[in-house]
């Protein structure tokens, strides 16, 4: 990918949140299997360049042995000329077995099928989760890279990438299910039936482009578990919305009731404050996205709603924006 993009052409940030309704999320176990397997790397393009080696302990091959590697890395938003954080899941197979006390290199490339750079190491931990620490020279400039984590001991990896921003950058964060979809209950849904495909909104991602193209960086942010980074990615790219940064939940903590509330606004709060973006536009559907934006600093009259709670205020704050529908919602938009 070039590392250059043009912000007011419309590389947007979405920050897509899932709610996923009051029940608890799948067990990682049962979404593993729910989860589109990782594909093998393309043969055409150049190939990280990773030291490889023998697993350091002897359950690791037990690990890899039962099923096909479904890593995920984390999508990452950092500020142009500063150092930042890579994070990466590493299991195996349809009841997700962890990858634990491995090595792992994180690279990044520029250009499409061209050359990747290692810019850290580390090593998983009991939960196989892995955080890696890159430098400050790696982001020169804005625009998107290409991230991959690969697994020493079998040269397997997962992708993401890496969201450069410069401070002052403009955002419009947008929630997933029931938000973009028209349910709140869709990963239970997608894990039920393998072959499910959520119903979008009907003018959902024209509402999505059009922030995009004034030059807004659409960020996803989602109470969705991390094992549907990929199959969300997926939905997103199918259904033709911007590209933007895709943040889900580490576990359950953070997947429903005040644990999404609380993820949520801690996201926007490091975007806002930590990388001095301006959070212009948010959108959900469900009471913890009225209180994670309200709680954040959206202003209430750029918080829209829509569904059962349009309209609804946080205790304490104006009451956010109704959504009857985005169609509607868009030409209010563009007579502005």
């Amino acid at each position: 990918m070039a590392r250059t993009f043009a912000l007011a052409a419309g590389a947007a940030l979405a920050v897509v949140g899932c709610n996923c309704g009051s029940g608890s999320p799948p067990p990682p176990a049962t979404a593993a299997a729910a989860e589109d397997e990782v594909p093998e790397p393309g043969a055409d393009c150049p190939e990280p360049a990773v030291e490889r080696a023998d697993f350091r302990h002897t359950r690791s091959e037990l690990v890899t042995s039962t099923g096909r590697p479904r890593h995920v890395a984390a999508d990452v938003v950092a500020r142009v000329g500063s150092p930042f954080r890579v994070e990466g899941k590493l299991h195996y197979g349809s009841t997700g077995a962890d990858l634990e006390d491995e090595d792992v290199t994180a690279f990044v490339r520029v250009e499409a099928c061209g050359d990747w750079t290692a810019i850290g190491s580390g090593r998983t931990d009991s939960d196989g989760w892995v955080a890696i620490d890159a430098p400050a020279e790696v982001l020169a400039g804005d625009g998107v890279l290409e991230l991959r984590l690969v697994v020493h001991g079998d040269g397997s990896a997962a992708d993401g990438r890496v969201f450069a921003v410069p401070p002052g950058a403009r955002v419009a964060v947008f929630d997933i299910d029931g938000t973009l979809t028209t349910h709140d209950v869709e990963v239970a849904r997608e894990v039920a039936d393998s072959d499910h495909d959520p119903e979008m909104y009907e003018g959902a991602v024209d509402v999505v482009r059009h922030h995009a193209e004034a030059g807004l960086l659409p960020v996803y942010v989602t109470g969705r578990p991390y094992y549907f980074t990929r199959r969300t990615r997926d939905w997103l790219g199918r259904h033709g919305f911007p590209a933007g940064p895709l943040r889900t939940t580490r576990g359950p903590d953070e997947a429903v009731g005040d644990g999404v509330r609380a993820y949520k606004r801690a996201f926007l709060e490091r975007l806002r404050d930590e990388l001095g973006l301006d959070i212009e536009w948010a959108y959900g559907n469900a009471s913890t996205d009225v209180c994670a934006y309200a709680e954040a600093g959206v202003p209430a009259d750029r918080t829209f709603i829509i569904g059962p709670n349009a309209g609804t205020a946080c205790e304490g704050h104006a009451p956010s924006q109704p959504v009857a529908s985005y169609p509607e919602h868009l030409e209010g938009l563009s007579a502005d």
